[in-house]
């Protein structure tokens, strides 16, 4: 009985078809060094982690300088939980994005939009719940202003690295 072997057959097949030209341009392609590549999703979480920690930093370091009244416990919870909602809504207005990375002024207008959320979210429940004598209005607008600042010179420097 005539069997014939799938695999062998494919592979003369392929043999008969390939041209020479073809083979010596996948050696090539195969010789050819590696570049490394993160995934997105490391470069988005990593991006999500640095600005968090700078948000906070400048939030506690403004309080540091400034405030220092020993309600050290109120404002660490109105930093993080700012910084909290900070990232919902930036991963809600889709900031964290690599193809979000790469533009320009339409994604710096999102992480301006979003922070300024959050100040006013901020504001409203200081005003709310009374707490607005706690609060200083020289620590909020500095907070706000320099984590602007430091949210753009951020995002502009992780713009340059991935569209690198």
């Amino acid at each position: 009985m005539f069997r014939i072997d799938p695999k062998e057959a494919i592979l003369d097949h392929a043999a008969r078809l390939a041209p020479a030209g073809l083979a010596n341009a996948a050696a090539d392609i195969l010789s050819r060094p590696v570049e490394r590549n993160m995934s997105g999703t490391v470069i988005t979480g990593v991006t999500q982690a640095i600005e968090a920690a700078l948000l906070v930093t400048l939030g506690l370091a403004i309080y540091g300088i400034y405030v220092h009244n020993g309600q050290i416990g109120f404002y660490l919870g109105a930093t993080l939980s700012s910084v909290l909602v900070a990232n919902v809504l930036l991963n809600a207005a889709r900031t964290h994005r690599i193809a979000m990375y790469r533009l320009g002024p339409q994604h710096i207008c999102r992480v301006l939009a979003a922070w300024s959320t959050v100040m006013i979210l901020l504001s409203l429940l200081a005003f709310m719940f009374k707490a607005s004598d706690m609060v200083s209005r020289v620590w909020l607008v500095s907070w706000y202003a320099s984590g602007a600042l430091v949210l753009v010179l951020f995002r502009l420097s992780v713009r340059a690295v991935v569209r690198q």
